[in-house]
């Protein structure tokens, strides 16, 4: 019979491989819902049809929309390895060498602790808020400010 010491380890790598995948794949997710926005807005700029155009205009705030969900439920899921990653270390009695515990060390010791999760969690915030205002704020301005270009 496997020890216990055994098991936790195999979760514990496991959790982390399920946590690099994750976090690679938000960042493929950022790069498509960019790529997309930008598809759909080139789109809405050449379509001659008015109605057309004017419903386009609102895309890529729902493609973006979209893609925030998703980005929200993997954040929320790679939140949970984080977590779980913390609570084996803490059984297996890991202390400063496990890889969670690594996180909040730096080189230096008169600076602040990077904490990478952190760091990445804040990054994923700003980059989907800034995408999403700047998508509405585009697709105000081409409804009410620059009616012309889309008719």
């Amino acid at each position: 019979m496997a020890d216990t010491s055994d098991l936790l380890i195999a979760e514990y790598n496991a959790h982390q491989a399920r946590y690099r995948q994750l976090t690679e794949q938000a960042v493929w997710l950022q790069n498509y819902a960019l790529i997309y926005t930008a598809a759909i807005w080139t789109w809405a700029l050449a379509v001659e049809n008015p109605f057309i155009s004017k419903l386009a205009l609102w895309l890529p705030v729902l493609i973006t929309g979209l893609f925030l969900a998703k980005a929200r439920f993997l954040h929320n899921v790679v939140t949970n390895i984080y977590k779980r990653l913390a609570e084996i270390e803490g059984r297996l009695g890991a202390g400063n060498v496990g890889w969670y515990s690594r996180q909040d060390r730096t080189e230096a010791p008169d600076e602040q602790p990077v904490k990478p999760h952190e760091f990445f969690r804040q990054w994923m915030l700003g980059y989907w808020c800034l995408l999403l205002v700047g998508n509405c704020l585009m697709s105000l301005a081409g409804t009410f400010f620059f009616p012309h270009v889309f008719q």
